[in-house]
C-alpha cells in the first residue's frame, strides 16, 4: 500500500535519517498557505496539489497534449447543436473513499455548492452567469449517470470544459459524506476544511496544519 507524505516543519526521526519506507513517498512542500482543503474555497498551488491526489474531475488535460481534453469521471460528453448544453456520461463503478457510489447527483451538488457558498472559486462560474438562484436548474443530474450543464448565457463551451478540467472548483465531492458532517447550512464546509470526501488515487489519513499531511493509496481507485 503506497502512502504519500507532505511535510514542512516536523520530520519523524526515521525520515530525518533517510530511512524512508520503501512503500512511502515523502514530498517536501510549503504548507504555510494551506489553510483549507475545501474545494469550494481552497486557493493556491499547495492545496491544489493535495486535492488533485484526493479528488477527481469529470475530464482532464492530456499530459502529452495539454490542449486536448480527455475523459476522467466522464467517459464521454456532448455539446448540443445550439452550444448551450453540455451533457456528461459518467463511467460506471466509481466509488468514493467512503464506499459510496459516485453519481451524477454528486457532480451536480459539488458544482452547485461552489456557487452557493460564494467563496473565492465561485468567481469563474459567476462570470459564466451562474448564481445561487439558478444553479439547481442549470446544473443537474438526469438519472444516476448523466450530468447536464446548461449555460446561462452564450459562452464558448470549450471555456467551460476547460474549467471543468483544470479548476479546483470542479473536484467532485462525496455529497452524502459531506452532508453527514454539515453544520446548519454550511454544506459541510467546516468539516471539509480539515477533511476530504473524494474518489481520488489517495485518501487523506492525517493533516496537521503547517506540519504534515499523510495520504494512503485508495485500493478501489477506478484507474487501478
Amino acid at each position: 500500500c503506497l502512502s504519500l507524505t507532505a511535510t514542512l516543519v516536523h520530520t519523524p526521526p526515521a525520515l530525518a535519517r533517510g530511512e524512508t519506507p520503501v512503500d512511502q513517498l515523502v514530498v517536501g512542500m510549503s504548507m504555510i498557505n494551506l489553510l483549507s482543503l475545501d474545494p469550494a474555497g481552497a486557493t493556491g498551488l499547495e492545496v491544489s496539489e493535495v486535492n488533485a491526489n484526493v479528488y477527481d474531475m469529470l475530464l482532464e488535460q492530456d499530459a502529452a497534449r495539454p490542449d486536448q481534453l480527455i475523459p476522467a469521471l466522464a467517459e464521454r460528453w456532448e455539446i448540443s447543436p445550439d452550444r448551450m448544453r453540455l451533457t456528461f456520461h459518467l463511467r460506471p463503478g466509481v466509488t468514493f473513499h467512503s464506499g459510496n457510489p459516485l453519481t451524477a447527483q454528486d457532480v451536480a451538488w459539488s458544482l452547485q455548492r461552489v456557487v452557493t457558498l460564494n467563496k473565492a472559486l465561485a468567481s469563474t462560474w459567476k462570470a459564466y452567469g451562474y448564481t445561487a438562484d439558478n444553479v439547481s436548474k442549470l446544473m443537474r443530474a438526469e438519472g444516476p449517470s448523466t450530468f447536464v450543464l446548461d449555460l446561462p448565457k452564450a459562452t464558448d463551451p470549450m471555456l467551460v470544459l476547460n474549467t471543468l478540467a483544470t479548476s479546483p472548483s470542479a473536484f467532485v465531492i462525496d455529497r452524502l459524506t459531506a452532508l453527514q458532517h454539515a453544520k446548519g447550512d454550511d454544506l459541510g464546509a467546516a468539516w471539509l476544511t480539515t477533511n476530504t470526501a473524494g474518489s481520488g488515487a489517495f485518501k487523506l489519513d492525517i493533516w496537521r496544519a503547517n506540519d504534515v499531511i499523510l495520504m494512503s493509496r485508495f485500493e478501489e481507485y477506478w484507474r487501478a
